[in-house]
C-alpha cells in the first residue's frame, strides 16, 4: 500500500499541473514581495508598486513556465508573444485593482496585493497550459 501511494505521489509531481503550482507559487511570492516592498520602502502608490512587480515577475515566470513547468521545444517566437499578450492582460489587471481598490474604496495597500495575487494566477493557469504552451496539465512528463 505504501509504495502504490509513492508511486502515485511520483507519478504526480512530474505532471505539469504540480509544477504550474510550484512556479505560479514562487511567481505569486515575488509578486508580494516586490509590490509590498515598492509601497513600503520606496513609498511608491499601490499601483505602480504593483504594476513594477508584476513586470519583475513575469519575466521570472516566463522563463520557469517554459523551461520547467511545460518542457516545451516550441520556439520562442511563438510562446514569447502569446505570453506577452497574456502578461499586458494581466499587467492592466494588476494596475486596475490596486486603483479600485486603494483609490477608490480605501482598501489596504496589501489587500489589493492578495487581490491581484489571487485572481491573475488563476486565470494565467488557464492561458498558460491551453493558449501560451498548449500542453494539456495532467499529462505526466518523462525526460
Amino acid at each position: 500500500m505504501r509504495r502504490a501511494l509513492a508511486a502515485r505521489a511520483g507519478r504526480l509531481a512530474r505532471t505539469p499541473l504540480v509544477r504550474l503550482l510550484a512556479v505560479g507559487g514562487v511567481s505569486t511570492g515575488l509578486y508580494l514581495a516586490l509590490a509590498s516592498a515598492g509601497e513600503a520602502r520606496l513609498g511608491l502608490p499601490a499601483a505602480a508598486a504593483s504594476i513594477g512587480a508584476y513586470a519583475g515577475a513575469a519575466v521570472f515566470s516566463y522563463v520557469a513556465h517554459r523551461g520547467f513547468t511545460f518542457r516545451t521545444t516550441r520556439p520562442h517566437r511563438e510562446t514569447a508573444w502569446r505570453f506577452s499578450v497574456l502578461t499586458a492582460a494581466g499587467w492592466a489587471a494588476a494596475l486596475a485593482i490596486p486603483l479600485v481598490l486603494t483609490e477608490g474604496l480605501g482598501a489596504p495597500p496589501l489587500a489589493s496585493f492578495l487581490a491581484v495575487a489571487i485572481a491573475i494566477p488563476a486565470a494565467n493557469a488557464l492561458a498558460l497550459s491551453r493558449l501560451v504552451f498548449a500542453r494539456a496539465l495532467t499529462t505526466p512528463h518523462t525526460r
